[in-house]
C-alpha cells in the first residue's frame, strides 16, 4: 500500500514510471491474488472486494501489472528524489508494524505526532498490509532541515514519537529492516530491562569474545536518548 504522495514521488522522479490508474486517488493498494480453480475464480473474488478496479482484458490487465510491479520497486529511490538535488527532501524513515487491524489508527495517530513536531510536514506512507508493516516517513526540505539547531535531535524525536504511537497500539518500533546499530536506543526504550538482560545473556554464551556484530541489536547499558525541546519547522 502506499500514498498518493509516495506514488507522485515515483511518477514525477524516477525516469519511465507512470501511474498505472488514470485517476488519481489517495491511497493506492497492490493486491495479488493466486487460485487453483482458475482465473474465473480469481475474478469472482476480486469483483467482491469494494472499490477495487480490475482490468478484464487480458493484454491491459498485463500492462496494468507491470507499471504497478515498477512503481512499487522504485519506492526505495524515491523519496530522497523529491524536487532534485538542490531542492531535496530529508525523510524520516521508520520501520514500524502494528496489528493489522491498527494500521489505520496508527497512521491517523502517527501523522499527528509527526506534525506536532513538524507541523505540516508531507507524509509518505508504503505499507505491507499482510504483517501489518508500515513504513511512515515525514519529509522536510534540506533548507528546512539545516535551519535546525540540532537537526539530529529534532530527526530523533520524529521517529520516536511514530514509535511511540506504535507501541501504545501493541506494536513494534522495528520490523522488517531489524534493529541493527540505529535502532538500539529504541530498544532500551520500548523492551522490558529483564528481556534485554536476558538477550544479552543469550549471546554471552554464544560470543564471548563479542566477535558476532559488536555494536549491534543489544543497547548499552548507558543508553540515554536525547529528548530536547520542541521546534518547529522554520
Amino acid at each position: 500500500m502506499m500514498n498518493a504522495t509516495q506514488l507522485r514521488n515515483v511518477v514525477d522522479h524516477v525516469a519511465g514510471r507512470r501511474a498505472p490508474l488514470p485517476v488519481s486517488h489517495p491511497w493506492h493498494v497492490l493486491v495479488e491474488l493466486a487460485d487453483t480453480g482458475g482465473e474465473q475464480a480469481l475474478n469472482e473474488a476480486a469483483s467482491r472486494s469494494p472499490g477495487a478496479r480490475r482490468e478484464c482484458r487480458p493484454r491491459a490487465r498485463r500492462r496494468h501489472r507491470i507499471e504497478r510491479r515498477a512503481a512499487r520497486r522504485s519506492l526505495g529511490s524515491a523519496p530522497q528524489r523529491v524536487g532534485g538535488q538542490q531542492e531535496g527532501r530529508h525523510g524520516d524513515h521508520t520501520d514500524c508494524a502494528v496489528p493489522v487491524s491498527a494500521v489505520p489508527q496508527f497512521i491517523e495517530r502517527a501523522t499527528l505526532a509527526a506534525h506536532a513536531i513538524l507541523p505540516g510536514a508531507p507524509i509518505i506512507v508504503v505499507a505491507h498490509l499482510g504483517d501489518g508493516n508500515v513504513h511512515f516517513i515525514p519529509v522536510a526540505s534540506f533548507e528546512q532541515w539545516r535551519a535546525f539547531d540540532d537537526a539530529d535531535a529534532v530527526s530523533h524525536r520524529v521517529k520516536h514519537a511514530i514509535n511511540q504511537v506504535a507501541h501504545e497500539l501493541g506494536g513494534t518500533f522495528s520490523a522488517e529492516h531489524g534493529v541493527g546499530q540505529v535502532l538500539t536506543q529504541e530498544m532500551s526504550l520500548f523492551k522490558p530491562a529483564v528481556e534485554i538482560d536476558l538477550m544479552r545473556g543469550i549471546k554471552a554464551l554464544l560470543d564471548p569474545d563479542g566477535l558476532f556484530n559488536p555494536g549491534r541489536l543489544l543497547p548499552t547499558a548507558s543508553t540515554v536518548p536525547h529528548q530536547p525541546a520542541a521546534q518547529e519547522l522554520p
